[in-house]
């Protein structure tokens, strides 16, 4: 009777027993199963995480390699090429310029030379216009009385040489001026002549300010030019070390960075996996 009485109450035992174990393996299924949401939360944050930090340093290598680029030799050697370019082309110019100035000067000193000849000419028409008029004064001073027939044949004579004149200067007569064949130009035609060759004197003289003032300007602007070439050269080394140093800064701070991230990564894996074969080994004792 006693050991009747004493079965069921160790049945029950081992009953309630299990049921215990039962009721703490099912706590610890749940509880390890929310520990697995978490980590499967974490683990696509940081996955999210990861691919965000190798997009950064796939980015990082464009601007290296871009900075690289800008800073390299064939880089500076292109703008240096580009700068010597307008360089040379503002030299041409001022060489053209410079060329022009000289045809100006030839052909300022052509129309001084023209304008001497014109003012001879006219200095050769006043006098030729003065002699007329003393053979006038001398024809009006009192002379010994002719006879008419005389007067009328000297007036015949001046007539008819008066037209041979006229035919042979095809222009207009010119009065009180003796007979010659090749007659020198009127007194107003030189002044219209002096006139027009003071004008393009002055049109002239006039270019040649502008063009020394171009050339002025001109070198100038080399000079300037020149400068900023240089400053832009000595700018760039200056931006190349100072990037150099950025970027060897940058690079060891991503390497520093991913590594940590790595080995965070690493670890989380290896807690994931102990603790799958944890639970393996829970199910495994329960219903083995």
């Amino acid at each position: 009777m006693e050991e009747e009485s004493s079965t069921p109450l160790g049945v029950k035992m081992l009953a309630d027993h299990l049921v215990k174990v039962k009721l703490q393996y099912e706590e610890r299924i749940n509880e390890l199963l929310q520990y697995i949401k978490t980590i499967e939360k974490e683990k696509k944050e940081l996955q999210q995480h990861y691919k965000e930090m190798e997009d950064e340093l796939e980015m990082r290598r464009q601007e290296i390699y871009q900075m690289k680029r800008e800073a390299s030799n064939e880089y500076v050697v292109e703008e240096r090429e580009n700068w010597k370019a307008l360089l040379n082309q503002q030299r041409q110019e001022n060489e053209k310029l410079k060329k022009d100035i000289e045809i100006n000067k030839a052909r300022i000193k052509s129309l001084e030379d023209q304008l001497k000849l014109v003012e001879e000419e006219m200095k050769e028409s006043e006098e030729a216009a003065e002699s007329p008029k003393e053979e006038s004064e001398a024809v009006d001073s009192p002379m010994e009385p002719i006879d008419e027939a005389d007067v009328s044949n000297q007036s015949s004579n001046s007539t008819d040489q008066t037209s041979e004149d006229e035919a042979m200067q095809m222009g207009p007569p010119q009065p009180l001026a003796p007979p010659v064949s090749d007659s020198p130009p009127s007194l107003d035609m030189l002044l219209i002549q002096k006139q027009a060759l003071e004008e393009e004197l002055a049109r002239t003289s006039k270019s040649i300010s502008k063009l020394q003032g171009d050339v002025k300007e001109g070198r100038e602007l080399n000079k300037k030019l020149t400068d900023q070439f240089m400053k832009k050269v000595d700018l760039l080394e200056t931006e190349h070390r100072e990037r150099e140093n950025m970027l060897l800064s940058t690079i060891e701070g991503l390497k520093s960075k991913l590594d940590i991230e790595l080995e965070k990564k690493w670890e989380l894996t290896q807690q994931i996996h102990a603790e799958e074969q944890e639970r393996s080994s829970i199910f495994s004792f329960l219903w083995g």
